[in-house]
């Protein structure tokens, strides 16, 4: 496959050297804020807006946090699903 680049290329990035999607990483910022319902340490978030660096330790540990409590239920799902078998 050819990539093509520019605003409307392929991938939507301008040189071969650009290796963040800035696009594509925005959409998934949008999804990891609303995931955590949008606040960071009692702030109010609104989409599209980000944790301010003084905010940041605080945002990692409730992302943290968030992905730890993912994994525990995915792992209590498949001790579930083996004392099905």
């Amino acid at each position: 496959m050819e990539e093509t680049f520019g605003p409307s290329g392929t991938l939507g990035r301008e040189t071969r050297g650009e290796v963040v999607l800035v696009d594509r990483l925005r959409a998934s910022l949008d999804v990891l804020m609303r995931r955590i319902r949008g606040r960071v340490c009692g702030e109010l978030l609104a989409p599209g807006h980000y944790p301010t660096s003084a905010s940041h330790p605080c945002w990692m540990a409730e992302l943290k946090a968030s992905i730890h409590a993912s994994q525990q239920r995915a792992m209590l799902a498949v001790n579930r699903e083996l004392v099905l078998v």
